[in-house]
């Protein structure tokens, strides 16, 4: 049996990255397998023995406790951050009186905002895979929910259509990449379970959005939604410094 003591190069590595460096010829799907399939988990590593070709089995106990907290702090993430994006569309007809937009034209310029802001979310998602090549992963997550965040404070300043626009466009652009960024923290180990409530967070800021949205806007005014918004995101940074909890041990 072997003892393996996660040395300081190896403190807060993700516990796949560390098995496929420490088991090397062991296939990534055999591994990613063996992650998912519970909290206390016995792997049974197949190893040739030197100068015979023949397998061996060697024998590694890993406690995952913490994985779920890891779940409900991805979900946290997702949940708040997007209710930055789905509150818009509920409130735009009044949206669109307050910038002075005719009546006429609501549909036209409200349009166009919707248009614009799919086009960053678009954008934000695509370059989401190259930002943490670029940016340790938790200080960008808390970047750009800053940014997001301040975006949506400025709206509160915003008496034209085109720096309505502009915000917004800024807002979304900075808000989309969080979704895939921190998935990724536990894409590879968790299981169905998990990744079913993760999904279920992105849905349910998809209606707690214009419902928070039309509730806010029904009872005082826009600035109030646009402060309680970015509220909404920076209240989300200490869940974004927050790591997975890594095995001190594997034994």
């Amino acid at each position: 049996m072997n003892h393996l003591a996660i040395d300081e190069a190896g403190a807060g590595q993700r516990v796949d990255n560390f098995l496929l460096r420490v088991l090397k010829g062991v296939p990534k799907s055999h591994i990613y397998r063996i992650l998912r399939s519970g909290d206390r988990v016995l792997l049974h590593i197949p190893g040739r023995e030197a100068g015979t070709g023949n397998f061996n089995r060697e024998r590694l106990y890993m406690w995952r406790a913490g994985q779920w907290r890891e779940v409900v702090v991805v979900s946290l993430l997702i949940l708040g951050p997007s209710t930055q994006i789905f509150f818009l569309t509920s409130i735009l007809p009044q949206v669109m009186a307050e910038l002075g937009v005719p009546p006429e034209r609501t549909l036209e310029v409200g349009g166009i905002i919707i248009f614009a802001s799919g086009a960053a979310a678009a954008l934000g998602s695509i370059v989401a895979p190259r930002l943490p090549e670029v940016f340790p992963e938790r200080r960008l997550v808390a970047g750009l929910l800053i940014v997001s965040s301040l975006a949506v404070g400025a709206l509160v300043l915003a008496h034209g259509v085109w720096g309505y626009g502009t915000l917004r466009f800024v807002q979304v652009l900075c808000i989309a990449p969080v979704f895939p960024i921190v998935v990724a923290r536990i894409a590879h180990t968790a299981g169905g379970e998990a990744i079913g409530v993760i999904n279920a967070a992105r849905i349910g800021a998809s209606f707690v959005g214009p419902v928070v949205a039309t509730s806010l806007l029904a009872s005082s005014s826009s600035r109030v939604l646009y402060v309680v918004l970015a509220l909404t995101g920076l209240a989300c940074l200490p869940l974004s410094a927050m790591r997975a909890r890594v095995p001190a041990m594997l034994r």
